[in-house]
């Protein structure tokens, strides 16, 4: 299904199974398994190092991909960098040129402490602001999901996942540096589709929706599930 369920997160720290589920539920069409029909990830794995006064960006391409309209996007981070304080990490969704700040060393209030590890950054009701952020280094999710450092992941809802995105680790002191491992894009997203085709959504149990309200050419239309 293409409905949006949970935060994108199967956290099994808390028992789920599917997103936003538990234990003791099944993952049914009100809480689809994150491996489901409408959930796309993307990843780099750069393996660059995250050096003084640099933007120290890395690109992940997905120019090639398929058009897809997103409905919820979250991001994994897997880096380390010695003081927090020194750095500006930022999203920008090339096509559109919309950019996200996911954390702000001047304003989110962590002080000099560690980034080491995966730091899953979301929407969900769940994430905790950076301020709030224990441990040192960080502590790395699952156990911990967090908020952007200013504004919302939700900016780039609405927006085609068919672009090239880069991230952005801006440090702005010595002498600490730090390294980025790999980062992923986890999305919700609505496929679109040619409404002329006899299957247009290679499934005959969606049918292609007029796409005139999102400002999409004539021939394209989005995937709903039948009623």
């Amino acid at each position: 299904s293409y409905s949006i369920c949970g935060d994108l997160y199967v956290n099994a720290a808390t028992g789920e199974v599917c997103d936003e589920g538990t234990a003791s539920t099944t993952c049914s069409s009100s809480c689809q398994a994150v491996s489901g029909n409408g959930y796309v990830t993307l990843t780099a794995s750069p393996g660059v190092g995250i050096f003084d006064n640099q933007d120290n960006p890395s690109t992940l391409d997905n120019a090639a991909g398929a058009s897809c309209l997103i409905t919820e996007l979250v991001i994994d981070l897997n880096f380390e960098h010695t003081n927090a304080a020194d750095l500006r990490i930022d999203l920008t969704h090339n096509l559109s040129g919309t950019t996200v700040i996911l954390f702000d060393g001047d304003i989110n209030g962590t002080g000099a402490r560690d980034f080491n590890g995966l730091y899953t950054i979301t929407d969900s009701g769940s994430a905790v602001a950076w301020s709030g952020a224990v441990g040192n280094p960080m502590t790395n999710s699952p156990a911990v999901l967090y908020h952007p450092g200013t504004g919302a992941m939700s900016l780039f809802d609405g927006l085609d996942l068919k672009t090239s995105w880069t991230l952005r680790i801006n440090d702005d002191a010595s002498p600490e540096t730090g390294m980025i491992h790999s980062w992923t894009l986890k999305a919700n997203c609505t496929y679109l589709c040619d409404p002329l085709t006899e299957t247009p959504c290679g499934n005959p149990n969606y049918y292609c929706e007029p796409s005139g309200v999102l400002g999409l050419p004539s021939t394209r239309g989005v995937c709903v599930e039948r009623g």
